[in-house]
C-alpha cells in the first residue's frame, strides 16, 4: 500500500512537471530537485500557482508551476513579475548596513536625529527607540499604523508625519529593545531615516547601491505595461482574485514588484563568499543582533514561517537543527502573493518560492518546502 500512494503521488508530479517553465544553469540535480520538490507542494495544497528558485555553489534554476492569472493561463516562469510584501524589508538591511559603514547612519542613533520632526517620540521605561530596534523588530511600536481619526491611507501614498505622530501616541508594546514583536510601522519609519541620513529617496538610494550594480533587471515600483502583462495574480483564501493596491514609494514594509529571476540575483548577492564591494554590507547584514533567549516578548508567529533564534537586519535566523544547517529567512504577503526567501550563507544554498493564493496551510508548508531543498542539498 505505501508503495501505491507513494507511486500514485510521483505520478501526479510527473503530469504536473511538464507544465512548469524553467530555467536553468545547465545543472540536472537542481532541475530534478526543483521539479520534483514543486510538483509534490503543488499536489499537496492545490494552490494555483507555484514559482520556485533554487541557487547551489553558483548555479540556479527557476520552475514555474500552474496557472499564473486564472484558469487557462500558462505557468508563471522567472521573468513573472509579483509583488515581494515583506521581502522588501530584506533590502531595508542591507540599506541599513551600507549607510552604517559609509558612517551616514548608526544603530545607536535615535530616529530624531535625522527627521527633525515636531513631535513626542515614543520611549517607555526609561528607554527610546534606536534604529537598530526599528531594523528587528524590537521596537515596541504596533504591527500597523493607527490612523487619525475619520482619515483613510492611500496605499500607494508614503506614510507621512501625522500619521506616525497618531501612532506614536498610544503606548509601546513594550520596552524597546527587551522584545521582538512584528512591526510593519518599525520599517515604515526606518524607511525615512534611512532616506534622511542618504539625502535622497530610498528606493534610488537602494537602485544605486544594490540593484544597478548586480544587473537585476525588474525589481521596480512601477512595473511598465508588458511586465503587468506577466504578473502573477494573487487570490484571497476563497479563491477570488485580489486586485494590486498600490506601493509607497518612501514605505519599507509594503514591497516592491520583482521576479524569481531577480530573487536569484538577491540569493547569490547573499551567498557570495569572495570579499568584493559589499562584503561589509552582507557582513552587518548577516549578523545576529537580538538573541531570543532573554527576551519578552517573542511574537512574530503570524507573520513569519518558522521558529525564531535570533534576529538579523530583517532576518529570521533559525540555528541549526538535526540535519538541517543555519538558514536566514523572511516572509512576504501581499495582493494574495505569499512569498518566502531562505538561505544558508555559509553552506551555498538558497531557495525563493512563491505562491498565489492567501492560504495559512500553504504558507506553513512553503517554508518547510524551502528548507528541506535546503537541506537536502546541503545536510549537516
Amino acid at each position: 500500500m505505501r508503495g501505491f500512494i507513494i507511486g500514485s503521488i510521483m505520478a501526479a508530479i510527473a503530469v504536473m512537471a511538464p507544465g512548469a517553465g524553467a530555467a536553468a544553469d545547465d545543472d540536472p540535480l537542481l532541475e530534478t530537485i526543483a521539479q520534483q520538490s514543486g510538483g509534490a507542494f503543488m499536489a499537496a495544497t492545490g494552490v494555483p500557482a507555484l514559482i520556485l528558485a533554487v541557487v547551489h555553489d553558483g548555479k540556479s534554476v527557476v520552475v514555474g508551476f500552474g496557472e499564473r492569472a486564472g484558469p487557462g493561463s500558462p505557468a508563471p516562469d522567472g521573468s513573472t513579475i509579483f509583488r515581494t510584501g515583506s521581502l522588501y524589508k530584506t533590502f531595508s538591511g542591507a540599506m541599513l548596513s551600507s549607510l552604517v559603514s559609509e558612517g551616514k547612519l548608526g544603530f545607536e542613533d535615535r530616529p530624531g536625529t535625522h527627521l527633525k520632526w515636531d513631535i513626542e517620540w515614543p520611549a517607555l521605561a526609561g528607554r527610546d527607540i534606536r534604529v537598530i530596534d526599528l531594523a528587528t523588530h524590537a521596537s515596541g511600536l504596533p504591527r500597523d499604523l493607527v490612523l487619525p481619526e475619520g482619515q483613510t491611507l492611500d496605499p500607494a501614498a508614503s506614510v507621512d508625519q501625522s500619521i506616525f505622530e497618531a501612532t506614536f501616541s498610544r503606548p509601546l508594546l513594550f520596552a524597546p529593545g527587551t522584545g521582538v514583536s512584528y512591526s510593519n510601522v518599525g520599517f515604515d519609519l526606518l524607511s525615512h531615516v534611512m532616506a534622511a541620513a542618504a539625502g535622497e529617496p530610498y528606493f534610488d538610494y537602494l537602485t544605486k547601491k544594490i540593484l544597478q550594480p548586480n544587473g537585476f533587471t525588474s525589481t521596480t515600483l512601477t512595473p511598465d505595461a508588458s511586465q503587468l502583462a506577466n504578473r502573477l495574480h494573487g487570490q484571497s483564501p476563497a479563491g477570488k482574485e485580489i486586485p494590486d493596491a498600490g506601493v509607497a514609494p518612501a514605505d519599507a514594509s509594503g514591497g516592491f514588484f520583482s521576479t524569481a529571476d531577480d530573487m536569484v540575483r538577491w540569493l547569490s548577492w547573499h551567498l557570495r563568499a569572495e570579499r568584493d564591494d559589499d562584503a561589509g554590507i552582507r557582513l552587518l547584514d548577516h549578523a545576529q543582533w537580538m538573541s531570543r533567549d532573554g527576551l519578552s516578548p517573542v511574537f512574530l508567529s503570524t507573520a513569519e514561517i518558522g521558529r525564531m533564534d535570533a534576529m538579523g537586519l530583517a532576518w529570521v535566523i533559525m540555528h541549526p537543527d538535526g540535519d538541517r544547517p543555519l538558514v536566514y529567512q523572511k516572509t512576504g504577503a501581499r495582493s494574495g502573493i505569499v512569498s518566502h526567501f531562505a538561505f544558508s550563507p555559509a553552506r551555498g544554498v538558497g531557495v525563493f518560492a512563491a505562491i498565489n493564493r492567501f492560504d495559512v496551510s500553504a504558507t506553513e508548508q512553503l517554508g518547510a518546502l524551502a528548507n528541506t531543498i535546503i537541506t537536502d542539498l546541503a545536510s549537516r
